[in-house]
Formats: C-alpha cells, sequence, structure tokens
C-alpha cells in the first residue's frame, strides 16, 4: 500500500511537471545511482571512492535531467560528508528497499513523460563491490548482495522507458546478468549476451567494466573507480569522435579502450563489455550537448597545445592524453 501511494504521489506531480514542459521530440531523462563502499565479504577491504563516484554520476545525470528524476542511493564516508554536503539530503541508503521505492518513484515519472509525449531514457549505474559464486555474478548493496534476477525483476522489468542503459563497475560485472554455466568459459562473447539478457530485453545497453570474471579498481588519486572515472569523461565529450553531440557506446568503448593503455601496469586496465540496445553498438548512450556548463576546447590549430575555455551549453571537454597520468594505489573492486 505505501509503495502504491508513493508511485501515485509521484505520478501526480510529474504529470503535472511534464504538461507544461511538453517539446516535440525531446527525450526525458531518468536515472538511478546506486553506489556502495562496505563489502557483504569479511574477505574484501571496504572501498574508498564509490561514494564519491556515486556523487559525481548523480550530477552528472542531474545536469541532463529534471529535478526529480534523478535519485542517489550510497552512504557517504566521512570525508566525502564534507566534500559534498549539498548531496546528502538528496541521497538514501543503498539498500533493497530505498533501491525498490527509487524505481517505483522513477516508474512514475517515466509513465507521465509519456503520456505528455516524451521519449524516455533511463539509466541504471552501480559502483561498488560485486563477485561471482557458482557462475553467478553479483553486487553488494548497503544490506547484503543482489544479483541479476533482483535486477531484472525490481528495476529493469519494472521501467517502462523507450531505452535502458545499464553500467556497472564491480568485479564480475558481466557475469550478474549472463550467469556462466558449469564449465563454461571465463570470458564472454557477443553471442553469450545475444543469447542470454539481450535476447530477453532488446530494449536494453550494457556496458560493463568487466567481461569475464574479473576485478576492477579503484585509484587514489583519481578518488574513483578508474572504470567510472574513464566513463564519466568519455560521456562529457572527449569520446564523441565524429563530432555529432552525441557518444555512442562504441565510442565510448573505444575511447576506454585507448585511455587504458597509459595504464602502466596490465592487470590494472578494465577490460569491458558493452553492448547496445537491439545489438546496435552505434546507438546513443548520452546526449553531452544537453549538458550545462562550460567547455575546454583543444585548440589544435594553434599548434601549442593550449586549451581555450568558451561558454557553452555544453560540459568539459578533456583531452585523452590526461586520462591516467597519476601513479596508482589500487584497491580492488
Amino acid at each position: 500500500m505505501r509503495r502504491i501511494l508513493i508511485a501515485l504521489a509521484v505520478l501526480a506531480c510529474a504529470q503535472a511537471r511534464f504538461a507544461r514542459a511538453a517539446s516535440p521530440g525531446r527525450v526525458a531523462v531518468f536515472a538511478l545511482v546506486v553506489t556502495n563502499n562496505r563489502s557483504s565479504s569479511l574477505g574484501r577491504p571496504d572501498l574508498q571512492y564509490a561514494d564519491d563516484d556515486g556523487a559525481h554520476y548523480y550530477r552528472l545525470f542531474h545536469s541532463v535531467a529534471g529535478g526529480g528524476d534523478v535519485r542517489l542511493l550510497t552512504t557517504f564516508d566521512r570525508q566525502s560528508l564534507s566534500t559534498y554536503p549539498d548531496l546528502v539530503p538528496v541521497s538514501r541508503p543503498p539498500t533493497r528497499a530505498a533501491l525498490v521505492t527509487a524505481v517505483e518513484e522513477l516508474r512514475a515519472g517515466i509513465l507521465a513523460a509519456h503520456k505528455a509525449g516524451f521519449a524516455t531514457a533511463f539509466y541504471f549505474v552501480f559502483a561498488g563491490h560485486g563477485d561471482v559464486v557458482g557462475g553467478k555474478g553479483f553486487i553488494d548493496l548497503g544490506d547484503g548482495p543482489v544479483d541479476g534476477a533482483f535486477l531484472e525483476a525490481q528495476v529493469i522489468s519494472r521501467i517502462s522507458a523507450d531505452t535502458q542503459h545499464i553500467i556497472l563497475d564491480s568485479c564480475n560485472s558481466f557475469f550478474v546478468f549472463n550467469p556462466r554455466k558449469p564449465g563454461g568459459r571465463r570470458w564472454a562473447t557477443p553471442r553469450d549476451m545475444a543469447l542470454g539478457f539481450s535476447g530477453r530485453y532488446p530494449n536494453v545497453g550494457l556496458l560493463l567494466s568487466t567481461n569475464s570474471d574479473a576485478e576492477v579498481y579503484e585509484w587514489s588519486e583519481l578518488e574513483s573507480g578508474i572504470f567510472s572515472y574513464e566513463v564519466r569523461s568519455g560521456l562529457t565529450g572527449a569520446a564523441d569522435v565524429d563530432g555529432d553531440g552525441r557518444v555512442s557506446y562504441a565510442e565510448l568503448a573505444g575511447f576506454i579502450e585507448v585511455a587504458n593503455r597509459r595504464i602502466p601496469r596490465e592487470m590494472f586496465r578494465p577490460r569491458i563489455f558493452w553492448r547496445g540496445p537491439g545489438g546496435d553498438d552505434g546507438a546513443s548512450l548520452f546526449p553531452f550537448t544537453r549538458v550545462e556548463g562550460r567547455a575546454v576546447v583543444l585548440d589544435g590549430a594553434s599548434g601549442s597545445g593550449a586549451a581555450r575555455a568558451i561558454a557553452s551549453p555544453t560540459c568539459t571537454r578533456r583531452p585523452v592524453s590526461s586520462r591516467c597520468s597519476c601513479r596508482p594505489r589500487p584497491t580492488s573492486r
């Protein structure tokens, strides 16, 4: 009953807002960002920067979505509480119950957007610990692990957005949505995904930090997970190879691959898996030109390599060469 009342209240507010803002061809963006430093296993140390990743992802999606169309589930550590005081009131603990509530709220907003004539895009982002047991991958929420079956039932199948984009930054992330059969390969192929998860949800695209039962890392000097840092840098324009104002799955994957070449130790380089909705790797992943802010444009014609800042309704663009020049102190996710 409580879930129904929440959904009805959110739906009423959202319908009024979208009725005022309706614009032909406009895409309404919704996002659920879930990050968790804690591990459900004593064998894995707590992370330091998953909560920071949550703050950065929240701000990124908040810059392209409506004011109430982004949810942040995280628990800030002491340092992050002082770094992101403005996000403390809007964040909730990363628990199963909070996730289900957030999904119902966003679901109501998506239904209202459809009624107002909007196309819709939904993003689910997770950064934190993950593992695989018996071939089944899972991610750690604040009150315990959840597997792909839970996410499919409680998130993906509940959301009626035209497109969904799932971004996971955790160890063994591929096997969250495509469990490995006994004796199966420890790495993924596009055919594996086509016959599995993507066959069930053709409108859902996946960008995963591993394509196998592998570890991923965070770096202290980035104060972020390596994969999440690269994803955000690419989404905010650096991966827009053809300059069309949007970042596709293939463009972001290529950007991450190039960025990872500068990571000195091969074991720390993410080995990612991606597949766009409907198997289209050229599908748009993020319309970065909608981000409010300032752009930094590299003036190659000057020959000096200097950057000039210009006023623009776009985001910050960073050169690829600056991606991974730090000295790492990695922690496994």
